[in-house]
Parts: structure tokens; C-alpha cells; sequence
């Protein structure tokens, strides 16, 4: 069964643990425009669809992949948001797609942790609700927002064969704190689906 309405963290199909897998394709999508730096942490890697892709583009960067559950990658039983998590000094840079249930604290807690940088794969419906605004968007505004002109469908159980039917938008959320004007303001633009053919650059849409 298909869910078609918005997110329902009770819905008798979702997933356990809120695990559904970023595509691969995004991540080298957003690195297009995002450049990292230092030692890289992947706070919710599940079956390590994000940090393969860090490692694969960063192969000289320490990178650190954890998870609270065993899906076969990374650093297994390491709960991010628990008071014993052990990596939480000397991060340059965080990217994550953590679960949406808990998205709020991840970003809160990714916020202090981190040197220089966040990018966050989410719903844009991150950007709703007065919780969020109150707790991070009113003195840590993304520095950018990259939306996504096309749906973007995750897999539920890191699956690609049954990919999560994509009736809603997805984007990077990125703080970049050297940037000059972080915690003022946020530059919304537009991203499209990763094209194989365009080289990296690190330059703005």
C-alpha cells in the first residue's frame, strides 16, 4: 500500500524506525553545490546511502556513519541524541536524513555539533510548524534552502525495487556557518535531479 497523504509517523505501514532511504543520485546532487570539509559525520546512516557517496567523493575525509539501529552500516547501537553519543567534538561537517519523527532535536543538536556545516535532506514540509520556527529557523535560518523541481521518491527499508510513492517535495536544508550572512537570512533555490553529465563545481544554481 502506497501512502499518498502527508506524514503520518502512526500509519500502519511506515516504517518501524522511520527509515527511508535517501537516493544515492541526490546526495552527488547536492555536492554539486555543497562543498565539505574536515572530518564529515552521518548521524542516521541505515544502510549508508548518503556516507558511501561522501566517502566515495571525500576519500582522503574521515568519515564517521552512525546509527541507533543495525542496518548493515557504519557504527551500529550509537544513539544520536543521547547524552553518551560519542561523536560530538572536532565535526567540521554534518549530512543526514534522519527520522522525520525526530527531525527537530537531530537539527538542534546537528546545529551544536557542527564547525562549519549542516545539509539535511527533508520534506519541505521541515519548513512548517511553529515548533520549528521557534526552536531553529528564528535565529538559525538555513543559508539556503535547494528545492527539488521534481519529486523525489526514498525507499522504505532502504529498497529501491518498492520506492516510498513520491507525491511530496523534498530539499536540501543547508547552514552553512562561515558563510557571511548565517543566521540572517535564507536564499531559496531551485535544484534539479542529478545530471550524470555536469562535473562538480561548487558553484550556485
Amino acid at each position: 500500500m502506497r501512502e499518498t497523504l502527508g506524514y503520518n509517523k502512526n500509519h500502519k505501514d511506515r516504517q518501524q524506525h522511520d527509515f527511508y532511504a535517501t537516493p544515492p543520485a541526490k546526495v552527488k546532487n547536492i555536492l554539486q553545490y555543497e562543498e565539505l570539509n574536515g572530518v564529515i559525520l552521518e548521524n542516521s546512516c541505515g544502510m549508508g546511502h548518503i556516507a558511501k557517496v561522501v566517502k566515495e567523493l571525500y576519500p582522503n575525509n574521515k568519515i564517521i556513519a552512525t546509527d541507533k539501529y543495525n542496518y548493515g552500516y557504519g557504527e551500529t547501537g550509537l544513539d544520536f541524541l543521547s547524552d553518551d553519543y560519542p561523536y560530538t567534538d572536532n565535526i567540521n561537517c554534518i549530512i543526514m536524513n534522519p527520522p522525520f519523527k525526530l527531525i527537530e532535536n537531530f537539527v538542534i543538536k546537528s546545529l551544536e555539533i557542527a564547525k562549519d556545516k549542516v545539509l539535511l535532506f527533508a520534506r519541505m514540509q521541515f519548513a512548517e510548524s511553529e515548533s520549528r520556527y521557534i526552536n531553529i529557523f528564528k535565529n538559525q535560518p538555513p543559508t539556503k534552502i535547494y528545492m527539488y523541481v521534481n519529486r523525489v521518491a526514498c525507499a522504505k527499508d532502504g529498497d529501491f525495487n518498492k520506492p516510498l510513492s513520491s507525491n511530496m517535495a523534498f530539499a536540501w536544508f543547508v547552514w552553512n556557518k562561515k558563510d557571511k550572512n548565517y543566521g540572517k537570512y535564507t536564499e531559496f533555490v531551485w535544484i534539479r535531479r542529478w545530471d550524470k553529465n555536469l562535473k562538480l563545481n561548487y558553484k550556485n544554481i
